[in-house]
Parts: C-alpha cells; structure tokens; sequence
C-alpha cells in the first residue's frame, strides 16, 4: 500500500480517535450515525438478495463418509512431508520440453508415489468436498490443501502419460478423470482464490489431453471418449457466487482486522507487532461499522447487474469494471479501504473466459482430427456444426485456423483481444499482452 492511501487511512481512523479524546459525546453521536447506516445498507442487500452471511453461500455439510476433503488434507501432508523429495523429482520431470533424464528420473519417481495414487483412489467413494474452513478467522485463514494440489494433478498426468503409452489408454484416461475431479473440488470454497485455483487446475488438464490427443491423432474411438470427457467437464465457474461469497467473506474480515499488516500485504509490516491502540482502533464499533457500510454500498450497485448466466462473464467483467473504476474515482477518506481491499474481479472474468477458449479449442481440435482421420485431409475451415462452440468467446469470430500438410495450429485471440498471429507464451512473456490460446498439433 503506497504512503498516500496509509496516511488516508490513518485519517479516517485518527479523527474518530480525536473525537473519543476530545469529546466522548461528539464519539457517540458518530457511531450512531455509523451504526444506524451500517444497518440500512445490511437492509438494502437483503433487499438485493446479496449474501451478507458467510453461512447464506456455505453449501450443506455433507456427511463425513462422502466428505473428499480429509483426503487432500492427507495428501498435501504426504506431498510436503515423507514424499517431498520423490515429489521434487515428479515436478521436475513433466513437461514437452523437459530434459529425457529429468522425464525418466520422474517415471521411476512414481512408485515412490504410490500412496497418492492409493488415497485417490478414495475420490471414488467420495461424491462431496467440504473444506469446513473457520471463515471467522478472516484474513488469518489460510487454504493449506492449495499447495498440495497442483503437485497432485503433475503426478497424476504423468501416470496417465506412462500408462497411455504402455497401451493402458483406459487407465490414462481414468487418471485424467481424477485429475477433473480434484479441479471441481478446488472450487468447493465460496470464495475468489478457491475458483482460481480450479481455473490453474484445469488449465493443467487440458494440458494433459492435448498430450494424448497428439498421441492418439487417428484414432477417433479414442478421440470420442476424450471429446466426452471434455465436454461434460466444460462447465463455467458461477462467478457470481464466488463474488457472493467474496462479499460476505470481505465483511467478515473487516470485523477480525487488528493492524494495517491485515490490509496492507507489505514487506514491511510483516514482522511488526500492532500496538495496542492500533488493536483498539480497528475493534472501534465506529470504525468496523462505517467500513462495513461502504464496503457494502461499493458492491450494491454492482450486485444486481451481475448476470446469473455462468457463460455471460464478459457482461460480468464489464460489470466489474465499473464498480472498480467507480470505488477508484472516489477519493473520500471513507472510501478508502475500498480501494485497498477490493481485488481485481475483472481479471477474474478473464480467467473464466480463457478457460472457455481452451475448452473450445481442444473440442473443435479434436473434430478436426477426425475430420481428417475420415477424409484423409485437414478441413479447410472448422466445422461449422459445432456452432458457438468454435467461436471464439473473446470476440466472437470463429477460432483462428491454419492446417497444413502435417498439422495444424488453433488459437483463440485472448485476454488482449488482439490477434497475436498464434503467438505462445514463452518464458519471457510476463503479462497477457501479445499472446493468444493455442493449441498446435503435429500428426504423422
């Protein structure tokens, strides 16, 4: 947080902290005007049916024995501990471009891994995931089964790459189903991180079959099967109900904050202790009150308009833009913490939207290929009965296409919405600029 916001915060905090000193009559009328607003805002989102309570967007508690998430606890807890190293060696090892001793260094790896696999297994008789987080922690509550995760879904595509090319094409794709599943449970938590992290897990997904659709290029049976996969798996995070949850979430915080180090995320309040006055002010009815209400008016005026279709998330992203240009253009002291606080929810509809365009691109990929697997040849345009879903969903036009004798490329234009010429990121891109969602493929 720059100097210019702290200082405007410590304003804001500061005259209610004069007042109290100067004149606890003149605190008292203050926090009943903070309360008494507090209130009406708590009304008008009830009024909006925007979720206030972290309970009004939790799902039910499942009963234990369906409950998946003991199994990722236990995981993440085998992949940081007794399996750390062999895990190194998987991580290291997976990869079109990974060295052929890293790769043959992470296929012995695996039969260290073995306990994964035996925990995973579990999924099968685990139809639920409830994390059964303690939200009243607030921004102390950590999701230590994150860093688990990705490490999983690396040992699980590379079991399904082994297994497919010692012919198990049935046990590579099962591998690949519980590597969807751990995707759709990462997303189990009503809050922004949880949705993101099962965008990234997915992402690694589609990795995987683009992986095994190279491989398998001329066989349409099998081609078949992974174009079912993809499709029943190709639903769209409800952002709204993340946002929902980020809401309640954001309240919740407000009133569990004890120093700046709560808001600010910077270095150098990271080993600093709160005073006690700091620990005082932050617990003020007064300041929890009036923060909370402006808090909830940034979001009453956009929660109505956010779409309740999962697929409209471009109507969402410009939604959210101009709540965050609105929260930005207004200065006031009291508006502050806004600004500090409200993330980047655009960027968050970009993740979905990419999500789609990859999901797009491995469908219309693989009726290319069995285009040609029937006709010999590559088609010269996509086929147009897959409809919307060779369009590109970034501006609508059908995904860019260019066969050749040997292969062909397909991108989707991307977060910048500028065609890049099927641009990939390479190591030194930083951000989405200059790059398009690609998918190429070599047959032979």
């Amino acid at each position: 947080m720059n100097k210019t916001r702290k200082v405007a915060l410590w304003i804001i905090v500061g005259i209610p902290a004069i007042c109290c000193i100067g004149g606890v009559g003149v605190c008292w009328i203050a926090g009943k005007r903070a309360s008494s607003e507090v209130e009406a805002e708590r009304t008008q989102a009830h009024k909006l049916g925007m979720p206030i309570d972290i309970n009004e967007v939790l799902p039910p508690r499942p009963a234990p024995e369906t409950n998946a998430a003991p199994i990722y606890v236990k995981l993440a807890r085998l992949v940081s501990g007794p399996l750390k190293d062999a895990q190194t060696v998987v991580n290291n090892g997976l990869g079109n471009k990974v060295l052929p001793e890293k790769r043959a260094a992470a296929i012995a790896a695996l039969a260290q891994l073995q306990p994964v696999f035996d925990e995973i297994k579990q999924l099968d008789s685990k139809p639920n995931c409830c994390f059964d987080r303690e939200w009243s922690k607030g921004p102390s509550l950590l999701f230590p089964e994150f860093a688990g995760i990705r490490p999983l879904l690396k040992d699980l595509c590379l079991k399904a790459d082994v297994l497919d090319e010692n012919g198990d094409t049935r046990g590579a794709l099962k591998m690949v189903s519980y590597a969807q599943r751990v995707s759709r449970d990462a997303g189990s938590d009503p809050v922004l991180i949880s949705m993101l992290v099962s965008i990234a897990c997915r992402a690694v997904v589609n990795k995987e079959f683009e992986r095994l659709i190279e491989h398998h290029s001329a066989d349409t049976t099998f081609l078949n099967l992974v174009e079912s996969s993809i499709k029943a798996n190709a639903i769209l995070p409800n952002l709204r109900f993340y946002i929902g949850g980020e809401i309640a979430f954001n309240r919740l915080s407000l009133r569990s904050l004890q120093s700046m180090r709560d808001i600010s995320y910077t270095s150098e309040d990271e080993n600093r202790t709160p005073s006690s006055l700091e620990k005082s002010f932050f617990k003020s009815g007064l300041v929890q009150d009036t923060l909370e209400a402006r808090l909830l008016q940034a979001w009453e005026s956009a929660w109505p308009k956010l779409p309740k279709d999962r697929n409209a998330w471009q109507e969402s992203e410009d939604v959210l833009r101009a709540m965050e240009r609105s929260v930005d253009a207004d200065h006031s002291l009291g508006n502050t913490l806004n600004r500090i606080l409200l993330p980047v929810f655009d960027s968050a509809s970009e993740a979905i939207g990419t999500l789609q365009a990859h999901d797009r691109l491995l469908i219309t990929a693989i009726e290319v290929l069995k285009s040609r697997a029937i006709h010999s040849k590559f088609p010269a345009a996509t086929p147009s009965s897959l409809g919307v879903t060779r369009m590109d969903p970034f501006d609508g036009l059908p995904l860019r296409y260019s066969p050749s004798d040997d292969g062909f490329i397909l991108y989707s234009i991307g977060r910048d919405r500028r065609d890049d010429g099927g641009h990939v990121r390479s190591a030194g891109d930083t951000d989405s600029s200059g790059i398009d969602e690609v998918v190429q493929f070599h047959v032979h």
